[in-house]
């Protein structure tokens, strides 16, 4: 694998001093990084093990075959404390390098780095559609490949904002000025028995974009004369997983507000909307 960096430990007496955050860039066969046993990364958990002969195990293996190598059933397995080691302290690729990511990761920064990576794939918020890509390229798929069907406009934090879309809309995207993008979605509900059909609404947030570590509430409402709806909620962020079917990731939200079909009186829907910064 090319590109993995390692940062080398301090040398015996004698050697030359090595800076502690000094690194050299190698070229190493990925394979050396597996299980031996089953070829799952040994960087999953940290820990590595090791048989007298020199069998490299993931711990889900040592637990599995206890304390017999499953290679050469030799009995002495135990931890392998220097390539535990090597292990944790390998900048690896990021896994979404394939969509454009430059940046190398510890197994330590792993996890964090692929929740926040701007380059982590995410699913078409159009049902149906089976694109899938990095989050800062979406609204432009959106924009291009469903511009018909889906709306967009900018907005600024804690003001109240009107959008009018229609009752079987899908997608209208919202822009904040710190490069975040949210969307409301609007599913069309069938009829099920007695209950009348309607939409159901909620929103997403699809871009982070500088707000990282930012964390957001809205008010959404629906008003017909009188009446009114309303809704106020967290934004869930839109799931990095192109793979799994866009209803599924619908239905794992339960936070929606339905407007049933008589309420809105027509082919629209009239909502007014606040996005706050907590």
């Amino acid at each position: 694998m090319e590109g993995v960096s390692a940062s080398p430990s301090k040398k015996r007496k004698g050697h030359k001093h090595v800076a502690k955050d000094e690194e050299i860039t190698v070229k190493i066969d990925p394979q050396l990084l597996h299980c031996g046993i089953c070829a799952d990364p040994l960087d999953n958990d940290g820990l590595v093990f090791q048989c007298a002969n020199g069998h490299v195990l993931c711990s889900a293996c040592a637990a599995k075959y206890g304390e017999s190598c499953p290679d050469c059933l030799t009995a002495d397995v135990s931890r392998c404390v220097a390539l535990e080691t090597i292990v944790d302290r390998l900048r690896m690729p990021c896994p979404f390098s394939a969509f454009g990511c430059m940046e190398f990761v510890s197994r330590a920064e792993k996890h964090s780095h692929e929740l926040y990576c701007a380059h982590a794939p995410l699913a078409c918020l159009v049902p149906g559609c089976l694109w899938s890509g990095p989050q800062d390229c979406i609204s432009d798929h959106i924009r291009v490949d469903h511009g018909r069907l889906c709306g967009s406009q900018g907005f600024f934090y804690n003001k109240k904002f009107s959008i009018q879309v229609r009752c079987d809309g899908l997608v209208h995207l919202l822009k904040g000025k710190d490069g975040s993008i949210f969307a409301l979605l609007v599913t069309n509900a069938l009829p099920a028995g007695s209950m009348p059909g309607g939409s159901m609404l909620r929103v997403v947030r699809v871009q982070r974009g500088s707000a990282i570590g930012t964390i957001f509430e809205y008010d959404l409402e629906v008003k017909r004369g009188r009446s009114s709806m309303t809704l106020k909620s967290v934004p869930d962020d839109w799931g990095h997983h192109p793979s799994a079917p866009v209803a599924q990731q619908q239905e794992s939200l339960p936070e929606l507000l339905f407007v049933p079909r008589h309420f809105t009186g027509g082919t629209t829907i009239n909502v007014d909307l606040r996005i706050r910064k907590i």
